[in-house]
């Protein structure tokens, strides 16, 4: 059987200190334990700043960040409510915004939904090095690459497509 295919915009942050570190969040859901970058899926109405302020908001914590410019796009698909009759084929473009940082304590205290709140398992500072080292499905999986690019060149004069 065909699942149905919907499209889903989603802008994602990085959070970025000047010691080089970018904040991720780790996740366990169905599809198993990864790390990612805070953000999420664009509301009707919303514009991709709103959206970003939005969800810093929720998943971090963080209120009212100075939102730096896109650097990064990505294409992803997942299957969404598999095993249930609301299943689809997601098939989701992300864009990437710089967001200069300092270290900050996050928490996970605003995440509206239980779904979310289930995933969720903790907050990491990491480095290109820590990315590089870490045994975990880390997303996009270019991460730790793009982020040496980014550190040393600055943002990218048009956004950069960084994969899966």
């Amino acid at each position: 059987m065909s699942l149905p295919t919907r499209q889903r915009q989603a802008v994602r942050a990085m959070l970025l200190t000047d010691a080089h570190s970018v904040l991720l969040l780790r996740l366990k859901n169905p599809r198993g334990v990864f790390w990612i970058a805070p953000g999420g899926g664009i509301d009707e109405g919303e514009s991709d700043h709103e959206a970003l302020h939005r969800e810093l908001f929720e998943e971090t914590g963080l209120e009212s960040p100075r939102i730096g410019p896109l650097i990064w796009t990505r294409q992803t698909s997942y299957v969404q409510n598999e095993d249930t009759p609301d299943a689809a084929k997601i098939l989701q473009s992300e864009r990437f915004f710089l967001v200069p940082v300092k270290h900050f304590d996050a928490h996970a205290h605003n995440m509206p939904q239980e779904v979310e709140r289930d995933w969720f398992q903790n907050f990491g500072w990491l480095t290109a090095d820590d990315i590089d080292g870490s045994d975990e499905r880390i997303l996009p999986t270019t991460l730790a690459h793009h982020l040496r690019v980014l550190v040393r060149d600055g943002a990218p004069s048009a956004p950069i497509d960084v994969g899966r």
